[in-house]
């Protein structure tokens, strides 16, 4: 399967698509179905995951972190 194959197996969203592949053609897609594994696993909202990507990406980070400037839920 190639990349697009499986992001678009991994979400509808377009916006979300669009980051992933840019992502993973900045980085090396080798455990590709790990990390996205673990993008669902940090979140589940779709809004969230874009967030997250986009962090990835500004920081140039090889991976997926929480948020760095969210607050948590219970703070709020």
């Amino acid at each position: 399967m190639n990349l697009a194959e499986t992001i678009n197996n991994y979400t509808a969203n377009e916006e979300l698509r669009a980051v992933l592949i840019e992502y993973y053609t900045k980085n090396s897609y080798k455990y590709m179905h790990h990390s996205l594994r673990m993008l669902g696993r940090l979140a589940s909202d779709e809004n969230e995951q874009i967030a997250i990507v986009k962090q990835s990406l500004d920081n140039g980070w090889r991976g997926f972190y929480k948020l760095a400037d969210v607050k948590s839920k219970q703070e709020v």
